[in-house]
Parts: C-alpha cells; sequence; structure tokens
C-alpha cells in the first residue's frame, strides 16, 4: 500500500492539537518525541513525525493512533490517505493501457465540477506537449454535459498514456466528495491485484510513446586561465532509479580524436560550443518519434548565477535562448571533487531518495525558505537544511554577490539536492508567491519543465516575467559523468 503523504499531513493537522501530537509521539513513537523542543510549531512536529514514520514502514500505526483520537475527522480523510501509486500498476504488454480504459469509461462523473475535470487533465497531458485545450476534439467540449466530457478527455488522455497519471490526480484532488474518490480507488485497486497477478515490473509513470534523455554537460576551468573545458554525454533520464548500466546507455558526444577530454572555451564562446554538442545529441536521436531532452551542466560554484537560460542557441533557422526551448537543471562541480564524494556522497543519496519519493508530489512545504539577506549566516542555514523534512531550497529573493560563495557552499555541505533561486528581483511582485505557485502546480518532477514553458510564453508575449530569472540546482547522484566514481575505486573493487 502507498500513501498521500500530503493528505496525510493535513489529516494531522486538521484532527489533532500540538499537544495530541506530543502525546501520541510519546506513547508510540518515543524516538521523535526525544527530537522535540520547546518552541517548535504544530507544523514542524507534524513533518517529523510523518517523515519517522514513512521511513520506519509505520503510516498504519500512525493512521489508527490519530483515528483513535478523532474518528470523525479520520474518516473523512481515509480514501485520500491510502492510494495505489502509478508504480504498483505493473504491465504485461501494451493492453494494460486499453484495460485500464475499460475499466473506468463507465463511471458517473456528475458529482465533480467541469473546473476540477480540466485541471486534472491538463496536470496529466505528458510534458513535452506545448499546447493543452487544442489537443481536445474541439474548444467546446468544455460546454457539454460532464460525462461527455470526461468520454472526451479518457479517450484523448488515453492516446497519449497518460489516463493512469489523470486518475490518480482526481484521487488526490480535494475537490470531490469522498463517495467518487472511493469509487475511483476501489478501480485502482483491484485492477492492481488482477493486473499483478502476471506482469514485469514495467512502470507506466511516464508516456511509454515518450522517451526523456538528459544532455549532460560539464564547464570546468583550464589550467586556472579565464578558458574552460566543456565535456558532455547523451543519457537516459533515470532519475526514479538508480542507472543500470545495461538500460542506461551514455553516448560522450565529444569527437574521439579531440585531444583533450572536452572543447576548450572561453565564456563567450559557451554558448556556440554547447549548441555544436546539443546538435550533436539531436542526431543520435533523428530515429526517435517522442523525446524530451533537459539540459543538466555542471558548472563551479562562482558561475552558479551566470544566465545559461538566456544563452542563444540556433533553432533551425533563428537565434532562440536555450531556456525557452530546453528545461535547464545546474549542478555543482564541487560535488565532483574526489573530497566531496568521499565525505559527502552517502548523506547526498539519503537526501536524494526523499526526493524520489515525492517526486510525483507538489512539494513547496518541504523547502527551506531565505527572503532575508542582511543577516545571512552559512552555519544556521545548513544546519537547516539538514532537517530531516526538508528536500530543498527556495530563495525568493536575488542574492547579493557578497554571500554567493557561502550560500552555494552551504547548499553543498548540507549536500541538498535541489535548490531554485532568483537572479534578480523584478518590483512590485510578489516572489515568495510566484515561486510557491511553481512547486504547487505540478509535481515536483515537472518543475524545470513548467519553467521552461513559462520562459517560452513570455518571451512570445515579449514581457518581463521572474521566469527568466530563475535558475534550479537539481543534484541526483546517480547521474554524474562517466568515470567520476570509477575513478576514486579501490583498484580490483
Amino acid at each position: 500500500m502507498s500513501y498521500n503523504l500530503k493528505a496525510i499531513r493535513e489529516l494531522m493537522n486538521e484532527a489533532l492539537t500540538l499537544e495530541e501530537i506530543q502525546d501520541l509521539a510519546f506513547d508510540n513513537f518515543p524516538q521523535v518525541y526525544k527530537q522535540f523542543t520547546e518552541g517548535q510549531t504544530l507544523s514542524q512536529q507534524i513533518r517529523m513525525l510523518l517523515y519517522y514514520a514513512n521511513k520506519h514502514r509505520e503510516i498504519d500505526k500512525l493512521l489508527q493512533e490519530i483515528k483513535s483520537i478523532n474518528p470523525k475527522v479520520s474518516e473523512e480523510y481515509q480514501s485520500r490517505c491510502r492510494v495505489i501509486r502509478l508504480n504498483q500498476l505493473s504491465l504485461k504488454s501494451n493492453d494494460f493501457y486499453n484495460i485500464f480504459l475499460a475499466y473506468f469509461r463507465g463511471l458517473d462523473f456528475s458529482s465533480i465540477s467541469k473546473e476540477t475535470l480540466k485541471k486534472a487533465y491538463q496536470y496529466s497531458l505528458p510534458p513535452y506537449l506545448e499546447t493543452q485545450d487544442s489537443l481536445l476534439p474541439y474548444p467546446e467540449i468544455w460546454d457539454l454535459e460532464i460525462n461527455n466530457i470526461a468520454h472526451e478527455v479518457l479517450e484523448n488522455l488515453h492516446q497519449f498514456r497518460q489516463l493512469p497519471q489523470f486518475i490518480e490526480r482526481l484521487i488526490q484532488t480535494p475537490y470531490i466528495d469522498n463517495k467518487f474518490r472511493n469509487q475511483l480507488q476501489d478501480k485502482l485497486e483491484n485492477l492492481a491485484q488482477t493486473n499483478n497477478q502476471s506482469s514485469t515490473d514495467v512502470c507506466p509513470n511516464q508516456s511509454a510513446k515518450t522517451e526523456s534523455y538528459i544532455l549532460l554537460a560539464k564547464l570546468e576551468p583550464y589550467q586556472g586561465k579565464d578558458e574552460y573545458l566543456l565535456s558532455a554525454w547523451l543519457v537516459l533520464d533515470n532519475d526514479n532509479s538508480v542507472p543500470n548500466e545495461k538500460s542506461s546507455k551514455i553516448i560522450s558526444l565529444i569527437d574521439s580524436n579531440e585531444t583533450r577530454p572536452g572543447i576548450l572555451c572561453n565564456l563567450t564562446e559557451a554558448p556556440q560550443e554547447l549548441n555544436k554538442l546539443l546538435e550533436k545529441a539531436l542526431q543520435y536521436l533523428i530515429c526517435k518519434s517522442y523525446y524530451l531532452i533537459t539540459i543538466e551542466l555542471f558548472l563551479p560554484s562562482n558561475l552558479m548565477c551566470e544566465k545559461v537560460d538566456q544563452w542563444e542557441i540556433l533553432d533551425i533557422d533563428e537565434k532562440v535562448p536555450l531556456g525557452t526551448r530546453y528545461p535547464i537543471r545546474l549542478r555543482s562541480l564541487e560535488r565532483l571533487h574526489w573530497r566531496y564524494l568521499y565525505y559527502r556522497r552517502s548523506q547526498w543519496c539519503i537526501f536524494w531518495d526523499k526526493v524520489k519519493n515525492v517526486l510525483h508530489e507538489s512539494t513547496s512545504d518541504l523547502f527551506e525558505h531565505l527572503e532575508e539577506m542582511d543577516n545571512f549566516d552559512r552555519e544556521k542555514l545548513e544546519t537547516k537544511l539538514e532537517e530531516e523534512e526538508i528536500i530543498g531550497l527556495k530563495i525568493t529573493r536575488a542574492h547579493p554577490e557578497s554571500i554567493r560563495k557561502d550560500l552555494f557552499k552551504a547548499i553543498q555541505r548540507a549536500t541538498t539536492p535541489i535548490a531554485i533561486w532568483t537572479r534578480e528581483d523584478i518590483p512590485n511582485l510578489d516572489q515568495a508567491t510566484f515561486i510557491d505557485q511553481l512547486l504547487k502546480d505540478q509535481p515536483l518532477r515537472y518543475l524545470c519543465q513548467s519553467v521552461q514553458k513559462k520562459r517560452k510564453k513570455a518571451k512570445a508575449q515579449k514581457k518581463e516575467h521572474l521566469s527568466f530569472h530563475l535558475a534550479i540546482l537539481w543534484e541526483n547522484p546517480y547521474r554524474l559523468p562517466p568515470g567520476t566514481i570509477e575513478e576514486l575505486m579501490i583498484p580490483g573493487q
């Protein structure tokens, strides 16, 4: 059984007082109770308790204790707390999606609003699509009766192999009644039980028609000069698991006749050279019908505010900003150093495993918030980032260059996997709310794609937009340049 941790967190917040949380922990989770300190808020203690229960597979025990304290609210949340995750629905052949459609085609959707249906539909579309409403047969569809709309939506998402995501989204939304939610949940459970009797472990989290690739690039200083070595590889995206050498082929994009392990260039030349490597990657993918490329670029800390997303590349016959064409993730070059990997890789992997558990959720409240820059304290920030319930950092004001070194040092030392920050401030804009909304609107795994789409839309409208100034750090310890770990191994290991 899988659990909707966000729903459980909301249940605990509504059903329990601070004193009841403390009593519950004292009686049933003494290891957590010992970590409670005076001055902690209800929200903090809820996250600590929930994180522990999830890590130690004791969610059922926690839910039972909550029910004994407040059975009425527990009953209201019951169907939302327990969910069938998509990776529990294995498939043996493409018939899986036809079976899935048949299970849900006859449902009565009349108890939910058109707006709820529309949001769940838009949320479930594969990330490589640029438009949403236009994918339906005709725009007037939203004027039809709700069950007719639902029929068209189911058929449309079935074509993109995204129907499981749509059903899961409906189950998780608070805007449907419990009776209908229970119907969806029961059908998912029945489907999982039937399907898993004879299946392989293929997960339909990603559209079967779409393959995601990473252009993994590294820009490292060369011999202490104002020059850099640019190297790059094409990698099959496997954010949700440890790479398997048999299924994760890595292709070097540097010509074998190069005398150096990368292309020598200065910072001004880097966009043009990256463009050449990108074109080579596209050559490898020419036979693929559907694919999505995300660019991950390792940079030294002093270049973390370099406007990489505004580097110009050639798109057919005109130059466009890199960040409007591709999602971009920044990586820290310092994390590839042997000393960092010796001392921090284990902790880094532990933090990334926490990220994997919430990739399909909105996660704003799991990010430490940094807004005040005047009294910045590196050690305090590092300590906050190491708290068990935190997976990332959101910086909602532009930071001064004077603290940049310490800021990114804190992120590195805490092994924080994800960070989002703005390089510049926009007057009269509530930047904290904007960034929070980014983290709430889509599952975490689509954060970079969401920013890329906002950049493209803002560029077309020719208006100033915060997305032009956002940068995202996305540190997966299992995806490193080839040879990084092997070079550190003891001979024969």
